[in-house]
């Protein structure tokens, strides 16, 4: 599981997920839970910036209110992009990008 974890092919939900399951007494090995259940990080940047765009245009109250100077909020823009990749997103390359499109918009 450290393997996975290291090489960036599962997030840290991810893996607690996995641990939980090994723990339960689940006799799988992590890597073959981890394809089973298709739970492998999404971090293609393309994808994930489309779905950060996604998130950004589909917000306007709150880009309004990340802009305003209410930077609290964009731990909601976090949460979107971890909703819609199903906590599979590589979340440091969300942020990065996410903080790129609202800075580009100021």
């Amino acid at each position: 599981m450290v393997d996975l974890l290291q090489n960036k092919s599962i997030n840290l939900v991810t893996g607690r997920k996995v641990l939980q399951l090994v723990i339960d007494g689940d006799s799988r090995t992590p890597y073959l839970i981890v394809q089973e259940n298709k739970w492998f990080q999404i971090s293609d940047e393309e994808q994930i910036r489309k779905i950060c765009v996604e998130v950004v245009n589909s917000n306007p109250k709150l880009v309004q209110k990340y802009k305003s100077g209410k930077v609290k909020f964009f731990g909601a823009f976090m949460g979107e992009v971890a909703k819609k990749t199903k906590q599979k997103g590589n979340m440091v390359l969300a942020e990065k990008i996410l903080k790129e499109l609202l800075e580009k918009n100021q």
